[in-house]
């Protein structure tokens, strides 16, 4: 996440917005903004920048005129280097997702400013729903379960990552190839090894735009594969070889939940008996004591 630095872009803003939700990942940085009354921007992206309008509001377009456009919620993308200059009206609120050029570039396998990228704005009032509210929904469901449940799971908020830069630059991952370093019968070997090595470090953080590179295929090279190994998706996998993890540790009296939910590779107790639950219908507690009694 290298090379992010959200507060120089706010710091462009004539009334700078209030940060009260943000948690990093492995690949981009998620916050939500609620900004003033109205004020200008004048900002030129240096990574991918993903944003939601969550609440309609009034743009105000650069210019000597400055004509004012009605926009809806809806979602935007900036490329790096694209030139952003503006303003608003009244109070509203934004979610972002910044990635580097550099970690875009690593999710995408090749250099973000070789290929085609998506980039548009925020739907204006009347225009018909288009393919970028899956942006929209994405960045909504983080925010939704930011403020619902706390800071998400950092694997998986790094999978929602991968899986919105893969969109802006027309990877789908059903037509995804290895890169062109990997050899025609090495790829699925190594990501068979990357299935055992997950098995043997569930406890770790394991970033999965880092267990591509190491298996040396794509991001959408290696979820596909991945699922038709295992018939899961990684993140899935990782979480349920931390449940098991977590019930061997369990019977060790020694450790409390809380020392369990961490050697498991969990953020926390409550995202631990969240997922523990999901997976064996149980609580770790419950389970605990059914060995002892």
């Amino acid at each position: 996440m290298g090379g992010i630095a959200p507060e120089r872009h706010w710091d462009r803003y004539s009334d700078v917005p209030r940060i009260v939700l943000s948690q990093a990942a492995g690949s981009g940085l998620f916050q939500e903004v609620h900004y003033g009354n109205g004020g200008t921007w004048d900002v030129e992206t240096t990574g991918l920048h993903f944003a939601e309008l969550v609440t309609p509001a009034v743009h105000v377009e650069a210019g000597r005129r400055a004509p004012s456009r009605r926009v809806i919620p809806s979602s935007a993308i900036a490329t790096p280097g694209t030139g952003l200059v503006g303003g608003w009206r009244g109070r509203m609120i934004g979610r972002h997702l910044f990635v580097t050029a550099s970690d875009a570039s690593r999710i995408l396998d090749r250099d973000i400013a070789s290929g085609p990228m998506t980039s548009r704005g925020f739907r204006r009032e009347g225009e018909a729903e288009g393919a970028q509210d899956v942006v929209y929904r994405i960045l909504s469901t983080i925010g939704h379960a930011f403020r619902t449940d706390g800071p998400m799971d950092p694997e998986f908020l790094d999978h929602l990552v991968c899986a919105l830069v893969l969109h802006a630059g027309h990877r789908p991952s059903a037509r995804a190839y290895p890169v062109a370093r990997a050899a025609r019968t090495g790829p699925d070997r190594r990501i068979a090894r990357s299935v055992d090595l997950i098995r043997s470090r569930c406890g770790d953080r394991l970033p999965l735009i880092d267990l591509a590179e190491e298996a040396g295929v794509s991001v959408s090279y290696y979820c596909q594969k991945f699922r038709e190994m295992t018939g899961e998706t990684p993140h899935r996998f990782i979480l349920r070889q931390r449940v098991f993890l977590a019930r061997e540790l369990l019977r060790d009296g020694e450790r409390s939940i809380v020392d369990v939910a961490l050697e498991s590779g969990f953020n926390d107790q409550s995202h631990f008996t969240s997922v523990f639950k999901r997976f064996t219908g149980t609580t770790p507690a419950r389970a605990r004591s059914h060995r002892d009694a």
